[in-house]
């Protein structure tokens, strides 16, 4: 399935996994910027990054991991 999602369901589905997964970690990395800023322009930036990076990911299926794997530094593990 390394392919973009051709139904309405896959897509959705795709969406919901990776908004939940970067929402967990945008949640953690904003947390941390909580320290030294304001709430409101850490969670709004968090919440538009985790739609942008959600939409990517359903748009684009498992290339879109790939390249996230890839941005981490880590190779997929499927490979």
């Amino acid at each position: 399935m390394s392919e973009a999602p051709k139904d309405s369901f896959e897509f959705w589905t795709r969406f919901v996994c990776a908004f939940v997964f970067f929402g967990i970690v945008l949640g953690l990395v904003a947390f941390y910027f909580l320290i030294d800023h304001e709430l409101v322009p850490v969670v709004l930036v968090a919440v538009v990054v985790n739609v942008l990076v959600s939409w990517y990911t359903a748009c684009h299926g498992d290339k879109a991991w790939e390249k996230v794997l890839g941005v981490l530094g880590t190779g997929p593990w499927w490979s």
